[in-house]
């Protein structure tokens, strides 16, 4: 068998896969007046308008449905995502009936989870070069990661203190994630269409929840970007979409990502596909039905055979592999069918008028009415299928795994003066392809969760927050989580907050039921965890000055590793204590930030064995600073946002170990610890009308004082390089 990825990336059904992609964004793009053979009326939507200069005195939205980030942190959408498709009144009566609307159309999208944040938007995404979200999780304040050097990789990410098990991410309300050994595919997002990206849990488990863009355009849109730096480190991406009619609209996107590595066995080669058809079958309810592939090709180190972290030189051609023969294949494929519902009843939407709009919509009914309905759903319910396969193969060792599994989910929220609450029941049904997957030794199951969240305001600037999860797998184990929380707002500009949870969590599958190099333990329990954690914030982020400053305690009864023998075990009294300082300026031209992120493991362990993460009482402290200027230049030609952003480390600390043949990270891996670090980035972003160029000049400091950084041992972070991006809109 060929293990070169170079060899196989380049025969199905990747090339079938690119073949098809081209023809259908090339038949696509030239589609601009008729699709399925039926010509678009010229009213539904109407064109947007020509600016009279070449960079209004306002901000005009660079991606259509999106306004941008020259005066807010966290855009609201637009019009184009926010207002409905009018037909112009007096013209409306001339029109053939089945172009006059039946119903106004709305945007309408996902549900809000309960106390959640906005972390990210279109508008602050557009702005940034991001390979993969790892690399955004790395930038965020109390984050301690944990990357391995490349893309497409599991890296680790210290969020809060909550470790990777005990992190979800949901992509258009369908889990990202890899039951067998409970890594989230963080890679799997796609940071090129994002709308919105939002975390929620006060406890010690977070949810990730990401939203995709939808484009309400009567001509095609195709977005286009591209990324390129060093040792063939590229990223494409193609994105078309169109309104079908008044109703009805759809997407195809392709990403393509490339890496021949700055060291030894770090190639890469990953593609992502995917199509989307969604239809606002009325005033209240949207179906989507949505199709993503992901594939992935990569060579393994296994690490560097490096004697001295301190004394390596940082040269591609000193750093030797522990393996030289080792890839590792990644296949992924989901299909979708999800209905969204509107709250209210259609006669409440046909008069509310909750965003005090004064447009005007023409109905079938030819009656004119104010029409402001919610833009969030009151419920949703999806339906999907999963299909996920790993391999790992060297001339030592090797693994594999394939399963596939069928989701139905169904999300409701309650609204109400004192209360507010929100009901998510989800079943999973399992099934192992055993006659491939040879290291996991256990046959098909079922897991069922649900969980209700609830946020009681008794008085002004008082909220309760509660949330209880539970969930139950067929092999006998079971998971929960209780969490009670208060927010305070003593006065407007001051928030207090503080929560208390305990639950505990299953052991993942690979850890019972793994059978090879490792061996799983049928004996493992699931693992009781506590969790206190406070805070307060100053100010509007969005704004002005603000600050912010909060701390967690955890304890965990049980805490997973893997032992000196390759099996896995439990030990017992495992804490961490931790926290984040962080004070923010944003005003019309600066963005500047300071922050400090800490964290430190405490326990009875005996390190006299060797380092390991767990054993370490280092102080993990990660300070991060930025300043960035933005403003119109060139006669207001362009808009640019330009700066620095750097990193200081300066305590030298283990890190968990990674093991490629199990995917699995292991905190009582005996590692070398890194030596202190520190990381300088000079960034440079230009919007001129619809093109956006992106520079990215990282590690400027490498060579004083340092040759290079790690994040985790031993693998080497990349070098000083200089990485340049293009994003461009077609609107026709």
């Amino acid at each position: 068998m060929d293990n070169n990825p170079q060899h196989r990336i380049g025969t199905c059904p990747f090339k079938v896969i690119r073949v098809i992609c081209v023809l259908v964004l090339l038949i696509l793009a030239v589609q601009t007046q008729y699709v399925f053979g039926q010509p678009v009326p010229a009213d539904p939507v109407p064109p947007q308008p020509v600016p009279v200069d070449t960079i209004p005195k306002k901000p005009d939205p660079v991606l259509p449905g999106q306004t941008d980030s020259l005066r807010n942190r966290f855009a609201i959408p637009d019009s184009t995502q926010r207002g409905q498709i009018r037909i112009d009144s007096t013209r409306a009566r001339n029109q053939p009936k089945e172009f006059i609307l039946k119903f106004p159309i709305y945007p309408l999208n996902a549900p809000k989870a309960m106390q959640s944040t906005v972390i990210q938007t279109d508008s602050t995404l557009r702005w940034n070069q991001w390979f993969e979200y790892s690399e955004l999780l790395s930038r965020s304040n109390g984050v301690i990661s944990h990357r391995l050097g490349g893309f497409n990789r599991n890296d680790f990410h210290l969020i809060d203190g909550r470790l990777p098990l005990n992190q979800s991410i949901y992509i258009e309300g369908m889990l990202s994630y890899d039951p067998v050994t409970g890594n989230n595919k963080s890679a799997f997002i796609p940071l090129e269409r994002i709308s919105e990206i939002t975390q929620s849990g006060t406890g010690l488990n977070l949810r990730t929840n990401v939203n995709l863009q939808k484009y309400y355009t009567r001509k095609p849109l195709t977005r286009v970007s591209y990324e390129q730096t060093a040792f063939e480190l590229r990223n494409t991406d193609g994105h078309v979409s169109q309104m079908v009619n008044q109703q009805t609209g759809f997407d195809v996107v392709f990403q393509g990502k490339n890496n021949e590595g700055e060291y030894p066995r770090t190639q890469t080669f990953s593609r992502q596909l995917s199509g989307r058809v969604f239809r606002h079958l009325n005033e209240k309810y949207v179906a989507q039905a949505m199709v993503v592939y992901n594939g992935a090709e990569q060579q393994e180190s296994d690490g560097y055979s490096i004697t001295d972290l301190v004394a390596f030189n940082f040269s591609r051609f000193f750093a030797s592999p522990v393996r030289s023969d080792a890839n590792s294949r990644i296949r992924s494929t989901q299909f979708q069918v999800s209905l969204l519902r509107r709250g209210g009843s259609r006669e409440s939407i046909a008069k509310s008028d909750s965003l005090g709009s004064s447009d005007s919509l023409m109905t079938e009914r030819g009656d004119s009415t104010v029409t402001k309905p919610s833009l969030f759903a009151e419920s949703r319910l999806v339906f999907y299928y999963d299909r996920y396969r790993r391999n790992y193969a060297s001339f030592q060792d090797s693994s594999q795994y394939r399963w596939q599994s069928l989701h139905l989910s169904g999300v409701h929220q309650l609204n109400t003066k004192w209360i507010q609450a929100q009901v998510e029941i989800n079943g999973r049904y399992y099934l192992t392809d055993n006659d491939y997957s040879y290291t996991l030794d256990y046959g098909n199951w079922a897991v069922f969760d649900g969980g209700l969240a609830a946020n009681f305001t008794p008085m002004r600037g008082v909220s309760v927050p509660v949330d209880i999860r539970s969930s139950n797998r067929s092999d006998g184990y079971s998971g929960f989580e209780s969490t009670a929380g208060i927010e305070l707002h003593p006065i407007r500009a001051i928030k207090l907050f503080g929560s208390i949870s305990s639950g505990s969590t299953m052991p993942t599958m690979q850890s019972l039921y793994w059978i090879g190099s490792l061996r799983g333990n049928r004996e493992l329990k699931s693992a009781p965890f506590s969790r206190v954690s406070v805070g307060f914030e100053v100010g509007n982020r969005d704004k002005g000055l603000s600050a912010g400053l909060k701390g967690y305690q955890t304890k965990f009864d049980r805490f997973t590793i893997v032992q000196f023998d390759s099996s896995f075990t439990q030990l017992s009294n495992i804490g961490q204590i931790g926290g984040d300082a962080s004070i923010l300026l944003n005003t019309h031209n600066w963005e500047i930030g300071l922050s400090s992120t800490a964290h430190l493991y405490t326990n009875e362990l005996d390190g006299s064995g060797g380092g390991n993460a767990l054993t370490d009482e280092t102080v993990r402290i990660w300070n991060r600073a930025s300043i960035h200027w933005k403003g119109y230049v060139l006669k207001r030609a362009a808009f640019i946002k330009t700066g620095f952003y750097g990193i200081l480390s300066p305590m030298a600390y283990h890190t968990p170990e990674y093991i490629p043949v199990a995917d699995v990270w292991n905190m009582a891996g005996n590692t070398d610890p890194i030596p202190g670090f520190f990381r300088l980035d000079y960034d440079l972003s230009a919007r001129i009308r619809n093109l956006m160029v992106l520079v990215r000049w990282e590690n400027v400091a490498d060579g004083l004082g340092q040759f290079g950084y790690y994040e985790t041992a031993p693998y080497p972070m990349p070098s000083r390089r200089l990485r340049f991006g293009l994003r461009v809109i077609f609107s026709n």
